[in-house]
């Protein structure tokens, strides 16, 4: 595929990255099944992924596209084999990022809030029985992980719409793809303008 560097100094960059940022999050893109990939080839990208411990990735599998050098390839992976390998490889990220989502278990965490969540104004009962509505939000870490919460001792209304604000949410619970916590404050501060104290690569 043309790509011009080495495994080498591919892993020399990111041991430089974490280096000079300690809490950057590191994601990457990848292709399974592409023309001439053989079984070790895929075995050895299993093992850099492991190496590099991303935070996320985005996987798929090859597939001709038209006027790609590439689609002219004889070599090709049989699609059985394609579909194996994207799988084994989304399942062992999934275990990499749930080991790092739940180190972030008990942490304070500075969420930029997107908006609602599905089961906003879901009913709950307060302390004396009474009916009331609490709000999911969802939103993401400087380092782009997914949080969930509800709203609640917030010194906002309730029904205030809380998209665009800074949110410290203490992490209760972590899965592979998401977190759930607890809002302890709004932020005073601004949300930074996009990429501004962003820690993820």
């Amino acid at each position: 595929m043309n790509r011009r560097y080495t495994r080498e100094r591919y892993l020399n960059k990111v041991s430089e990255l974490r280096h000079y940022c300690p809490g950057i999050a590191i994601t990457s893109d990848f292709i399974v099944g592409f023309p001439g990939e053989t079984r070790e080839d895929f075995a050895q990208t299993l093992d850099l992924i492991r190496a590099v411990e991303y935070d996320g990735l985005f996987a798929f599998k090859y597939s001709d596209r038209p006027e790609a050098p590439a689609r002219r390839f004889t070599n090709k992976v049989l699609e059985e084999e394609k579909n194996q390998r994207l799988q084994t490889l989304l399942d062992l990220q999934d275990r990499l990022t749930l080991r790092k989502n739940r180190a972030l278990v008990g942490t304070e965490q500075s969420v930029l809030v997107e908006g609602l969540g599905k089961k906003s104004h879901r009913p709950v009962q307060d302390a004396g029985g009474q009916a009331k509505k609490k709000s999911q939000y969802y939103g993401r870490t400087a380092t782009n992980r997914i949080v969930n919460f509800e709203q609640e001792d917030l010194s906002v209304p309730m029904n205030e719409y809380l998209a665009g604000r800074l949110v410290r949410v203490r992490i209760e619970k972590a899965y592979a793809h998401s977190l759930w916590g607890i809002p302890l404050a709004l932020e005073n501060t601004p949300a930074a303008v996009k990429g501004e104290n962003s820690y993820a690569a």
